[in-house]
């Protein structure tokens, strides 16, 4: 394949045609240098509304993470359930800044006899929750369950916020023996986390 010459015969190929005179090169980087002072002014996580955690409450996200990378550690999980594990743990460590259109369940079980207790971790874009299922069995009194929120906070919101009772969930979720997951499939599987610190000091800042 032959390459063609860009310039004919008679051009200067140290000079472009359409090249700007001097002067006019000057006043166009003023111009961009404006520009970018003026995009340099608007941080795009201060336009972002961040979870509302308290200081307390990095704790609770910091022991999640833990949490999950023990899952993942585990020898006999399928790809599937990695996958997903592995997609939680992103959305919880870009926290407090919300990860869009996300929603994702991991869920731990303990069988004892004839009840069972399961943890959740529940994470959306705009709720992070720990919710616990106890469920109950026998021949006489038939079955039941009980379901409670342990741990809740929100976009703009905090509730149920216990922090030491949510530390206690979490060992106990670890501890558990079967793992079931339930995330989007749509999710994509890579989001940015850079900027998360920086959130979590914006938002104690706030406090």
């Amino acid at each position: 394949m032959t390459q063609s010459n860009l310039f004919e015969e008679g051009d200067s190929e140290d000079v472009l045609p359409n090249t700007p005179a001097p002067a006019d090169q000057d006043r166009i980087q003023g111009e961009l240098s404006e520009r970018d002072e003026d995009l340099g002014d608007d941080d795009p996580e201060d336009e972002i509304e961040l979870f509302s955690f308290a200081e307390s409450d990095r704790l609770v996200v910091e022991r999640c993470r833990s949490a999950l990378r023990g899952l993942l550690a585990r020898p006999d999980l399928e790809p599937r359930s990695i996958r997903n594990i592995a997609t939680v743990l992103q959305a919880v460590e870009r926290l407090p800044l919300p990860t869009p259109e996300f929603y994702g369940r991991i869920t731990t079980k303990s069988n004892f006899g004839n009840s069972s207790v399961s943890r959740t971790i529940d994470i959306s874009e705009d709720t992070f929750r720990l919710e616990v299922l106890e469920m109950y069995s026998s021949d006489s009194m038939g079955s039941d369950w009980h379901s409670s929120i342990q741990y809740e906070v929100g976009v703009g919101w905090r509730d149920s916020a216990d922090v030491y009772g949510a530390l206690e969930w979490l060992d106990q979720f670890s501890q558990s023996s079967e793992v079931g997951t339930d995330v989007d499939e749509d999710a994509p599987l890579i989001w940015s986390c850079e900027g998360a610190d920086v959130a979590w000091d914006r938002l104690l800042t706030d406090l």
